[in-house]
């Protein structure tokens, strides 16, 4: 599940196992007007809350969520998919959290990368 705060002081959530919801995520996230009213995203797992806020000083921000699949072969319908995963893309750094399903321990992942100017972001549908 992940909560959505907007500038305003609004949250929103999106539950990304659930079709329509993550069908939901996926058409607000692409529209550039919405991505600028975010000041942050979580993800709560297991009664923890992971957030990735906006990131300062940075001209061009956007926000991305996903579930992360199992690699494995011939995995259990209930153990499809390993964790969840909120991105944000901030001028030329990526900044991600990846939270794992397991029980014990907890765990998480926090990865920064440079990855460049970025030139089209197939996940917004409006010209930035």
């Amino acid at each position: 599940m992940i909560k959505v705060n907007l500038r305003n002081g609004e949250t929103l959530s999106y539950d990304l196992k659930d079709v329509k919801e993550s069908a939901e995520w996926r058409r607000v996230s692409s529209q550039l007007s919405f991505q600028k009213k975010i000041s942050g995203v979580g993800i709560i797992f297991n009664s923890q809350w992971y957030t990735l806020p906006i990131p300062k000083k940075f001209r061009q921000i956007t926000f991305h969520a996903e579930l992360v699949k199992n690699t494995k072969k011939d995995v259990p319908k209930d153990r499809e998919f390993v964790g969840e995963k909120i991105i944000v893309y901030a001028d030329e750094i990526m900044i991600s959290i990846l939270v794992y399903y397991g029980k014990r321990p907890k765990m998480s992942r926090v990865d920064v990368v440079k990855i460049g100017k970025c030139r089209y972001n197939p996940a917004l549908r409006e010209v930035q």
